[in-house]
């Protein structure tokens, strides 16, 4: 018998998104199931705490299954490169999108603004994503201005594009944009007559870790 190839069970690049679909609705549906649980075993804790208690062992039995499946997906997956594995970027590694805009003929500015109360990862990922799409979306010599900051209720981010000559930027990709901000719970408004100016807004409920 001839030897299955290690690769033989991984999916197929072109069927990685059906897998991703099929993995979401399965994660979610767990996760679903652990808040009722959760919300159940708090109700219970004051005046039946073993039953509490067992809500707590399912809620805990779900979340278990709920990693497994998602490790069991990134098995069948096609593997990265180990090469180009890198840990996901978060407000630490904007910098880095100075010298990379640099490189692709345009001028990135970041500044940050007030106090930003620790952020959940997938908030700074969001945030990262976004200026980064907003500087690899800027015709070459334009320049770029990002200003992260962050108040009592929202963590906002506001980009301005302006041609090297000082003219106005044009229309941005504000569909890829605005999918970003509303992958992850923000909003995205879009100011043509003011240098071109995104402003994008992730309300603080939603951003800052449990």
């Amino acid at each position: 018998m001839e030897a299955v190839s290690p690769d033989c069970d991984r999916v197929p690049a072109g069927d990685r998104y059906v897998v991703v679909a099929e993995m979401h609705d399965l994660v979610t549906h767990d996760l679903a199931q652990l808040t009722v649980q959760m919300a159940a075993a708090r109700r219970l804790l004051g005046h039946d705490p073993a039953q509490a208690g067992r809500l707590l062992a399912d809620a805990e039995a779900t979340a278990r299954s709920a990693v497994a499946e998602m490790r069991r997906t990134a098995e069948i997956l096609p593997s990265p490169d180990p090469g180009t594995h890198r840990p996901l970027p978060g407000l630490a590694d904007l910098d880095t999108l100075v010298a990379e805009a640099a490189a692709a003929g345009v001028e990135l500015e970041i500044r940050r603004t007030g106090v930003l109360p620790p952020l959940r990862a997938v908030t700074q990922l969001a945030t990262y994503r976004i200026v980064e799409a907003a500087a690899r979306c800027t015709p070459r010599g334009w320049r770029v201005r990002a200003v992260v900051g962050g108040g009592d209720r929202s963590v906002r981010i506001e980009v301005r594009h302006r041609a090297g000559d000082g003219g106005t930027a044009g229309r941005p990709e504000l569909d890829e944009l605005r999918r970003r901000a509303d992958l992850y719970g923000g909003r995205l408004r879009y100011f043509p007559d003011d240098d071109g100016r995104l402003a994008v807004e992730f309300p603080l409920e939603r951003t800052h870790p449990a």
